[in-house]
């Protein structure tokens, strides 16, 4: 009998002769929900905003139903393009997170958040950032689950009109 059979043998015989209730629990395949890039308010636009806007406020949203309990990796794509046509230096400075309540307010310093702060350089100028971010949501219990990335607006000088574009969310979901 060869060596690898021998150590395989008696796993053979414990696991062969068990009940199914007693077996080690098998794997279940992850999860993967996305959703395609909106396209919302105009033909190029998700979400517009400027400094008369209020200063949270979500870009996009996904809902998701878990089969069972497990974690969720949420994924956000964009891109961020704000423009103005002004003779000073004018500055954004926004928070950006992705949240599972849609009234939370998007913090920096917290999972799956981040900052944005430039300076747009007098006249006709422009700047467009990726916005991309990601989140681990552990714990996760079976069911319907709703994730947000949210904004809010620091700083956002008058004159200036920010657009997200090309956004989606995706949830890949791995089952305990």
């Amino acid at each position: 009998m060869k060596k690898w059979a021998k150590g395989f043998c008696p796993l053979l015989l414990l696991f062969g002769s068990m009940p199914a209730g007693l077996l080690p629990p098998a794997f279940a395949d992850p999860i993967l929900k996305s959703q395609a890039p909106c396209n919302k308010g105009t033909p190029d636009v998700c979400q517009l905003f400027t400094s008369a806007g209020a200063p949270s406020f979500v870009v996009r949203s996904i809902g998701f139903r878990a089969p069972s309990a497990g974690s969720a990796l949420v994924l956000f794509q964009g891109t961020l393009y704000c423009a103005h046509n002004l003779n000073g230096r004018e500055a954004i400075d926004i928070d950006t997170q992705i949240v599972d309540v849609e009234t939370a307010v998007a913090a920096r310093d917290q999972p799956g958040g981040a900052r944005y702060l430039f300076k747009l350089q007098p006249g006709n100028t422009s700047a467009t950032v990726s916005t991309n971010a990601s989140r681990v949501f552990t714990g996760q219990a079976a069911g319907l689950h709703d994730y947000y990335f949210a904004v809010n607006r620091t700083t956002l000088d008058p004159g200036i009109t920010c657009y997200f574009y090309n956004d989606s969310l995706t949830v890949a979901f791995v089952p305990k």
